[in-house]
Order: C-alpha cells, then structure tokens, then sequence
C-alpha cells in the first residue's frame, strides 16, 4: 500500500499525508451510470460484485475497509495490548 500514500511536505521531520489511488479513477459526468468489474476480491464493495452503479457508498466502502486494515494494525502493534 505504500503506492498510495503521498506526502503533503517534503523537508519536515513529520509530514502530513493523504491515502490516494488513481489507477482507476474515472470522472462522472452529470446523468451517466458508471460500472466496472475490477478490484482486490477481499476489499471489493457489494455495488462492484453485482454490477451495480457506482457512487459515493462505493468510495465509504473502500475507505471503510482502509480504516479497518489500520485500526487492526494499530491494534497488534500496541504495547498496551494486554
């Protein structure tokens, strides 16, 4: 996943950064019904699978399963795990 992290600042000890993935980017244009049959089968959204439009739930879908990965991994690496 490190493809998709990109740094706000470049010469600072701690910079900000925003999770991004364009490889498959597409722009909507106002009245037109996007579908699209692609995506890692683990973190696919529901709408992807059956060839539904494709809108802003699909976007939470994917950022959902993001947060999950980074809580699980927060939660495995924390020393005070007991």
């Amino acid at each position: 996943m490190p493809e998709n992290i990109m740094l706000l600042e470049k010469d600072v000890p701690h910079p900000r950064i925003k999770i991004i993935d364009f490889g498959l980017a597409q722009k909507f244009e106002d009245g037109t019904v996007y579908k699209i049959l692609c995506g890692t089968p683990q973190y696919i959204a529901p709408e992807v699978i059956n060839y539904e439009p494709l809108g802003p739930p699909t976007d939470m879908w994917k950022r959902s399963n993001w947060l999950m990965q980074a809580t699980d991994l927060f939660f495995n690496l924390c020393p005070a795990k007991g």
